[in-house]
């Protein structure tokens, strides 16, 4: 019962799908849903969706059209306009896939942020409730993890032996860790990702690259969105 689902609209039903989309998945969460995830992370069908195992999803829409028509389930097929993900440098479609990451948790202080919002003189007046105040009542936590190859990653490290974390804060910082000067680095990924220090407790490898769950401490797989 998602409150975008309009029975004056269409039929009135709407297929959900948790790990591809923002909406699907805060449904998921609210009515304790399952969130299965049938599609890997460079965009082919999981091994339990046969026939379509490692097949591209984009490449396996015609495939599945032609199974639904042989099987007589088919109703119609046509073109249709839909808004999708792209990359915005260079237009390539994108799949959407739920990823774990860092969040700021912003929603803990949503009512003291509302109440200093009130307390600013700002000009035009209405933008402090229209504007400002629409935008802090629908405030959701942030999130900082980018593990994208043109993301800045967060700056953590974490050790392969006792996954000791150590927090980065500058450039210079970094150098003086590496043992090398990295004035001239490109921080993104993943060339930032190369950068391997001694941990300070320990002197096994410190590796970096936002890959580190923000509950347990695990280390996460990096990947970049699968693309068509």
């Amino acid at each position: 019962m998602g409150d975008f689902v309009l029975t004056k609209v269409g039929t009135g039903l709407v297929h959900i799908a948790p790990a591809f989309g923002a909406r699907d998945m805060q449904l998921a969460l609210e009515f304790d849903l399952p969130i299965l995830e049938t599609v890997a992370e460079d965009g082919t069908f999981v091994p339990e969706v046969r026939p379509w195992s490692g097949v591209f999803v984009r490449q396996a829409d015609p495939l599945i059209i032609q199974d639904l028509a042989a099987r007589g389930l088919l109703y119609r097929e046509e073109p249709h306009p839909h808004a999708s993900s792209f990359c915005w440098q260079c237009s390539t479609p994108l799949i959407d896939h739920a990823r774990s990451t860092w969040y700021l948790r912003k929603t803990h202080f949503r009512e003291q942020l509302a109440a200093v919002s009130q307390r600013i003189q700002r000009r035009p007046k209405h933008t402090r409730i229209e504007l400002f105040g629409s935008w802090l009542k629908n405030n959701l936590d942030w999130s900082v993890g980018r593990e994208r190859y043109w993301g800045a990653p967060m700056p953590v490290w974490e050790c392969e032996a006792c996954h000791h974390q150590l927090a980065v804060g500058s450039v210079a910082e970094l150098s003086q860790l590496a043992g090398e000067n990295l004035g001239d680095l490109d921080l993104h990924r993943p060339c930032v990702d190369e950068i391997h220090f001694a941990c300070p407790e320990c002197g096994a490898a410190a590796r970096g690259g936002d890959r580190f769950c923000a509950q347990c401490g695990g280390r996460l797989e990096a990947s970049v969105e699968a693309r068509a």
